[in-house]
């Protein structure tokens, strides 16, 4: 079977567990916001970027290990990519979450969850097809 059928073929199973992960770190990251301003009593804005440094590494390693299920070893390079998917998906989500906060009149947390979800789709786009293309063509998942 050629891979590019064999990959459409796992395309659900892995869509699906990255939804999973990526639910798992939308509520990290929902959480770290929620902190950050209703206890801490940052501006949301600064709180977003608390979760720069917990939730991104985190979600390296639960995508690379759960999501698309590749064994070998990570590369710098890899993660790079993952970075730059990752900031380009960060500035969006900020941009959505100030539209949200200011245009909309929602409060941070909602206004969080709603670009999570809004971004998803994109995530798993650039990660498929760019982040850890390389790593899927070798067949492992």
């Amino acid at each position: 079977m050629s891979t590019p059928l064999r990959e459409t073929l796992h395309l659900p199973g892995i869509a699906g567990r990255h939804m999973l992960v990526g639910a798992g770190c939308a509520l990290l990251n929902i959480g770290l916001v929620y902190v950050g301003t209703a206890v801490l009593h940052w501006p949301y804005l600064a709180a977003a970027w608390l979760t720069c440094f917990i939730t991104i590494p985190t979600s390296y390693f639960l995508h690379r290990r759960h999501s698309f299920r590749l064994a070998e070893r990570a590369s710098w390079g890899e993660f790079g990519r993952f970075l730059g998917q990752q900031f380009l998906q960060f500035c969006a989500g900020l941009a959505l979450l100030s539209a949200g906060v200011e245009w909309l009149g929602l409060n941070p947390t909602l206004a969080m969850a709603a670009a999570t979800a809004v971004l998803w789709l994109f995530s798993f786009l650039v990660q498929w097809r760019w982040v850890f293309r390389a790593a899927l063509r070798s067949g492992h998942r």
